[in-house]
């Protein structure tokens, strides 16, 4: 009857549950003929969904070939349109120094990181330019997009301490 024994026992070709197998060898497809996963070399092991390859497991890596999304209603989620010259790099890692680091890097080198320190303060540092279109606050003070500053030193806006400073000299 060809029916492998409780036993177990060897498949040579496809396997379809439920359905014909349209993935081709060293595969196993579930439901209908095109989704399922197949053996795609020595330690690659790839999904299919409707005929499109959506994963990639190999010895130390895995590849998800589309969007990743984590959430239900709010997701958070980590994409690529695949037309960026250098690939980029999230990265998590620490040591005794700085116990953890969150860091974006490309090809060419670091862009930015926001590290926690060991007495628990956090530092975050760019590799380049920083460009806020309204304010920058530090601390209590505030850097506005019109070049005034705000802070305890002028006892509020410098310009206004300015006005008040030369107003009285000039009066």
């Amino acid at each position: 009857m060809g029916a492998l024994p409780v036993t177990g026992g060897r498949l040579n070709g496809p396997l379809g549950i439920g359905t014909d197998n349209a993935l081709g060898g060293n595969s196993i497809v579930f439901g209908d003929n095109d989704t399922g996963i197949k053996q795609n070399g020595d330690g690659i092991l790839d999904t299919f969904a409707n005929s499109q390859h959506t994963v990639r497991v190999a010895p130390g890596e895995m590849q998800v070939l589309g969007a990743i999304r984590a959430g239900n209603a709010k997701k958070l989620s980590l994409t690529s349109n695949n037309n960026s010259a250098l690939t980029a790099t999230f990265n998590l890692w620490g040591d005794a120094n700085r116990p953890t680091v969150v860091e974006l890097d490309d090809d060419q080198g670091w862009h930015l990181y926001s590290q926690r320190n060991p007495d628990g303060s956090i530092v975050f540092t760019v590799n380049g330019d920083i460009t806020a279109n309204r304010k920058l606050n530090v601390g209590a003070a505030t850097f506005s997009s019109d070049g005034n500053v705000n802070g305890s030193m002028w006892e509020g806006w410098l310009s206004t301490w300015m006005s008040n400073a030369f107003a009285s000299r000039d009066n």
